[in-house]
């Protein structure tokens, strides 16, 4: 059976784990040669390293709750607002990184529904929020806490992506039906190759921009995902602009 047909058919079915899927979209990608498609496979499957950027479906809110002691009483578990948790310790602090692999964030959903909770590492916020939140009160205890929605929402987005990956490039890439296991190469044509990077472009990273320069000194054309800075100063660079030039135009 095809890739393209097989794919979506097994992540329809949503008793089957991502992970294995996952791996056909990955080999799919490489006989297709698109590098984007096969650098989000691989950190959905083997995690995403800290110097990768996370997509937004795997950043979510925490919400901590801590114990306060003073000389005549002791608060226990006591909600501590977002705002001062911002406003003492730094913004950060509200949001967690998601960057386990996907079959990691599918093993945290089955441990919530036998009533495990997941909670952050929130040790030295203590040291940042000690003697702010309760005036002559000692924080002795601070929990950080995710909702169980925040993996099931990583798992939902994952598979919804991989769904509209596949249906974009058989639209974009009618040749690539003709791919299955076993076959060691796809004969896609230039212009469906084209269509089918943007289409998979697209879907990951949404829109972007193109900035394109000839002169006397060249022509140079950067492709930027729309609000990524970053990509368009690293791009630019690599082209030869100064760093100052190209932080200039970002």
């Amino acid at each position: 059976m095809s890739l393209l047909n097989q794919i979506p058919t097994e992540l329809l079915d949503d008793k089957a784990n991502i992970g294995p899927i996952l791996l056909k979209l990955r080999f799919l990608a490489d006989r297709l040669d698109v590098p984007v498609l096969e650098d989000w496979v691989k950190h959905e499957i083997e995690g995403y390293p800290t110097a990768v950027d996370l997509p937004d479906y795997r950043i979510t809110p925490v919400s901590y709750t801590g114990t306060f002691q003073s000389s005549f009483q002791i608060l226990r578990e006591v909600p501590i607002p977002s705002f001062l948790i911002e406003q003492f310790a730094g913004p950060t602090w509200n949001t967690h990184d998601i960057r386990s692999s996907i079959s990691v964030v599918e093993s945290m959903i089955a441990n919530q529904a036998g009533g495990i909770s997941y909670q952050t590492n929130a040790a030295d916020l203590i040291l940042l929020i000690q003697g702010n939140i309760y005036k002559g009160s000692s924080c002795i205890s601070i929990s950080g806490h995710i909702e169980p929605s925040a993996f099931i929402n990583v798992q939902s987005s994952v598979r919804s992506k991989a769904l509209d990956l596949t249906l974009g490039i058989e639209k974009a890439a009618p040749s690539a039906t003709a791919i299955a296991l076993g076959q060691r190469q796809a004969i896609v044509g230039p212009n469906e190759s084209e269509r089918m990077r943007e289409a998979v472009q697209f879907v990951i990273n949404g829109t972007f921009n193109q900035v394109n320069n000839s002169g006397t000194s060249g022509q140079i054309s950067v492709q930027s995902t729309q609000g990524n800075s970053h990509s368009l100063i690293e791009g630019l660079t690599k082209a030869g602009w100064s760093d100052g030039e190209a932080r200039e135009l970002s």
